[in-house]
């Protein structure tokens, strides 16, 4: 499967007079801002767990949103696609977390991820979800989507600002329990986020944004590829190489 990304995108729309007000009173010349990117992305066929990251306003939502589409225009009906934005909070108020995944009896797979992301106690689980944390409301709906999945279909699965509301020992311990959730499953799990702690902890290839072009390519646990046609098959990942890709690359942004 390849993307092809070929985009130019208004990042922010200003109206010509709003545009006119903001330059008298400050003294600035403000103009609206496009984002541009053209990649080709090979997503391969065992790859199950795909994740984009880059700094805020890169464009990681821009190439979500142009996956998505391109997977939609395949018009293929083998395809289910599931993307966390849908959800809208207001159809879960009123419910507790047994209620709204729909348990009525035991389910080891669904009591296995409730217990990975720290939702399964009776206290939690019989609240309303209008009284969670925000981040436990976030790790629920990320269960949700998971219990949407059609077996008999190919589910893609989108997640904008991944795993952005943990500290980074808690994202690395739930990103390990999705995967293995998720492994025996039809699905690739598209992730998009500034997530520079995860990269080599769960996913099978990640895409670092730079400005306009893929900065660097991330696979098995190696750099594959840096702009300017720089390869470092020997680099393994640690917790060192968010500082060396951001050294390498920190002309693309």
């Amino acid at each position: 499967m390849v993307i092809n990304i070929d985009v130019r995108k208004e990042k922010d729309k200003f109206e010509e007079n709003e545009i006119e007000l903001i330059n008298n009173i400050f003294g600035l010349f403000v103009k609206n801002v496009y984002f541009s990117m053209k990649a080709n992305i090979k997503i391969e066929e065992d790859q199950k767990f795909i994740n984009f990251t880059g700094i805020s306003g890169v464009g990681k939502t821009v190439i979500k949103d142009e996956i998505k589409d391109q997977a939609q225009q395949s018009k293929s009906e083998n395809i289910h696609i599931i993307d966390f934005d849908d959800l809208d909070d207001s159809t879960f108020y009123g419910r507790n977390i047994l209620e709204i995944l729909n348990i009525h009896s035991k389910d080891d797979e669904i009591l296995k991820i409730l217990s990975g992301f720290g939702l399964f106690e009776m206290r939690i689980l019989t609240q309303k979800y209008e009284t969670l944390s925000q981040g436990q409301k976030t790790r629920l709906k990320y269960i949700y989507l998971f219990n949407s999945i059609e077996n008999d279909k190919q589910n893609y699965i989108f997640i904008d600002e991944f795993l952005t509301f943990v500290d980074d020992l808690s994202g690395i311990s739930f990103a390990s329990n999705i995967k293995k959730y998720l492994s025996d499953k039809n699905v690739k799990l598209f992730t998009f986020g500034v997530n520079f702690n995860l990269i080599g902890q769960f996913e099978d290839v990640t895409y670092v944004l730079g400005n306009s072009t893929i900065s660097a390519i991330i696979k098995n646990n190696k750099i594959e590829y840096l702009h300017n046609d720089k390869i470092f098959e020997d680099i393994k990942i640690n917790k060192n190489t968010p500082k060396e890709i951001n050294q390498s690359i920190l002309e693309d942004w």
